[in-house]
C-alpha cells in the first residue's frame, strides 16, 4: 500500500500545471534564482516511453535557474527542489513543449514526466547575470576564481565530474581567442590563474580516466610554460591511461629532468615501463601463435 510521501503532490505552479512528488527528500535550502544547477534526469511520456536521459548519457545537465534556457515547468520545479532530492515533475504541455511539441519524440500537447535529481547548484555570483562574453576583464577574472574554487570543493567531495565541469569553465573564460587579445599586464594576471584551473582540471579527468581530456587541459599549460612538471606528470600518466607508452615515458622522463628527486614521477616512469615490457611480452606470445 502506497504511503502518503509516495502519492502526494505539490502544485508547484498554483494553477496544476506543473506538479512535484518527491521520491528521495533532499537537504539544505533550495537553489536561488540564477543559480547554475546541476541534475540528471530521465524525461518520460506519459506511457512511459522515455525520450531523454542525462542518466543513459551519464553526463549531469546544467542550466541557468530560472532565465528561461529550459522548459517553464523545469524553472519552477528545480527551484522548490532541495540538493540531493529526486523528484517527478510532471509537467502540463503549456509548461513544455506546447501545442507544437518536439517531434520526433515530444507530440504536440503532451504532458510530460521528468525523474530529475538535484547534484549540486552554484550559488549566483555578483555580477553572474552576465554571459562570459559580456563581462569585463575584473568580472572575468573573479570568475575565473570561484568557478576554481567551487571545483575544489567538488573534487574534495569526490564529484570529480563535477569538478571537472567547474574546472573546464574557469579555463575557458580565457580561451586562445581570448587569451591573445589581452595586454601583456592582463596576461601576466590570467596565466597563472588559467594554468592552475587546467591542471586540475587534469588531475580531476584522470580521475574519471578521461585521458584525452587531460591531455588537452596540460598541453594548453605547456604551450605557454613548457617546463611546468604537473602538466608534463599528469599528460604522462593520461598517455600512459591511453597505452601510448613512447609518449607517456618522454613526458614523464621531461618531467623527471626537471626534478630528478621526485619519487611519485620514478614511480610512475617505472610503472610505465613496466607496462610497456608486459604489453610487448603479450605481443610477442601473440605473434608466435599466429605464425607457429
Amino acid at each position: 500500500m502506497a504511503t502518503d510521501a509516495e502519492v502526494k503532490q505539490i502544485d508547484v505552479s498554483g494553477d496544476g500545471g506543473v506538479l512535484k512528488r518527491v521520491l528521495q527528500e533532499g537537504h539544505g535550502s533550495c537553489p536561488p534564482q540564477r543559480s547554475k544547477v546541476f541534475v540528471h534526469y530521465t524525461g518520460r511520456l506519459l506511457d512511459g516511453t522515455v525520450f531523454d536521459s542525462s542518466v543513459e548519457r551519464n553526463q549531469p545537465f546544467e542550466f541557468d535557474l530560472g532565465k528561461g534556457r529550459v522548459i517553464k515547468g523545469w524553472d519552477l520545479g528545480v527551484a522548490q527542489m532541495k540538493l540531493g532530492e529526486k523528484a517527478i515533475l510532471t509537467c502540463r504541455e503549456d509548461y513544455a513543449y506546447g501545442k507544437s511539441g518536439s517531434p520526433p519524440k515530444i507530440p504536440p500537447n503532451a504532458t510530460l514526466q521528468f525523474e530529475v535529481e538535484l547534484l549540486s547548484f552554484d550559488e549566483p555570483e555578483e555580477g553572474m547575470e552576465k554571459e562570459d562574453w559580456e563581462m569585463t576583464f575584473e568580472e572575468k577574472l573573479e570568475a575565473l576564481e570561484k568557478r576554481k574554487a567551487k571545483g575544489n570543493e567538488l573534487y574534495r567531495q569526490g564529484k570529480y565530474e563535477e569538478a571537472a565541469e567547474r574546472y573546464k569553465k574557469a579555463v575557458d573564460l580565457f580561451d586562445k581567442v581570448a587569451f591573445d587579445v589581452l595586454s601583456e599586464e592582463q596576461k601576466a594576471a590570467v596565466a597563472p590563474r588559467r594554468s592552475a584551473a587546467a591542471l586540475n582540471l587534469a588531475q580531476a579527468s584522470l580521475k574519471l580516466s578521461a585521458a584525452a581530456d587531460a591531455i588537452q587541459a596540460c598541453s594548453q599549460v605547456l604551450e605557454g610554460e613548457g617546463g611546468n612538471v604537473k602538466a608534463l606528470f599528469r599528460r604522462g600518466q593520461a598517455h600512459l591511461l591511453q597505452g601510448n607508452y613512447a609518449l607517456a615515458k618522454a613526458d614523464l622522463s621531461a618531467a623527471l629532468k626537471h626534478e630528478p628527486a621526485n619519487a611519485e614521477i620514478s614511480a610512475e616512469l617505472e610503472r610505465c615501463n613496466l607496462k610497456e615490457r608486459e604489453y610487448r611480452q603479450k605481443e610477442k606470445k601473440m605473434f608466435g601463435k599466429m605464425f607457429a
